[in-house]
């Protein structure tokens, strides 16, 4: 019989991976930024052309305006942290989901004991056991 388990894959910050971590953070935050002004545009065509109540139109996409500053200040905040952080430190990037085979007569403990996988510039280098 499997089970699902949790895994933590992490990767090994190096130059390359740094790189790669920082473009994506850069594209992450110009995607917001045209979803701004795609959303202030869309304001003023609504505000011109609908029928609906002004303040409910003006509420709204400032709150929808507000959630893409915030996730932009986020962004922002981790690229600042990125650049702090050693070459050669262990950061998580997700978690998967694994089917562990399990049978009769197997110490739970050690079936429940989580794993991680570490990588490094997209080589799988270590599978551990915590």
């Amino acid at each position: 019989m499997d089970i699902l388990q949790r895994i933590q894959v992490k990767r090994v910050l190096t130059t390359e991976s740094l790189e790669r971590i920082q473009l994506s953070f850069e594209l992450k935050r110009k995607q917001l930024q045209m979803e701004i002004e795609q959303l202030r545009f869309q304001q003023k065509k609504q505000l011109h052309l609908s029928k609906h109540p002004q303040d409910k139109i003006t509420a709204y996409f400032a709150n929808e305006i507000t959630k893409r500053e915030e996730q932009a200040a986020i962004v922002s905040y981790e690229t600042e942290q990125l650049a702090v952080l050693p070459l050669g430190t262990e950061i998580i990037e997700r978690e998967v989901e694994a089917l562990v085979p399990i049978a009769v007569g197997d110490t739970w403990s050690q079936v429940l004991q989580e794993q991680e996988i570490i990588i490094k510039d997209d080589i799988i280098i270590e599978i551990r056991t915590r």
